[in-house]
């Protein structure tokens, strides 16, 4: 039995777009590492951290992606190849925050 208001139109049958994380992981970094590259209102501090909230309100929402989908990113590109380590995830709930770390020289 179908919800009232519920139509059986409504739903849909496509598949969800998967969600590009090498995109987003080069993003991340080219915002994070260079202020030229920074959509407005995109806070960093000097040992390059990121509050989550502020980076999705500044940059992934009018991409469409989530706290979700940027952390799912992140942890999956956190380490670059197998000894250089990309991001930290810093603190926990609203707190939360994304540090990307400078390559070696």
């Amino acid at each position: 039995m179908r919800r009232p208001g519920y139509s059986k139109r409504q739903r849909s049958r496509s598949p969800k777009a998967e969600v590009n994380t090498r995109r987003i992981s080069n993003a991340l970094c080219r915002m994070i590492r260079y202020p030229e590259h920074r959509p407005e209102g995109l806070v960093v501090d000097s040992s390059g951290k990121v509050a989550l909230s502020n980076l999705v309100s500044a940059w992934a929402e009018a991409e469409g992606l989530t706290k979700e989908n940027i952390l799912d990113t992140v942890q999956a590109h956190m380490w670059q190849d197998t000894e250089v380590r990309r991001y930290s995830i810093l603190g926990e709930g609203a707190c939360m925050a994304i540090r990307t770390l400078t390559h070696p020289v």
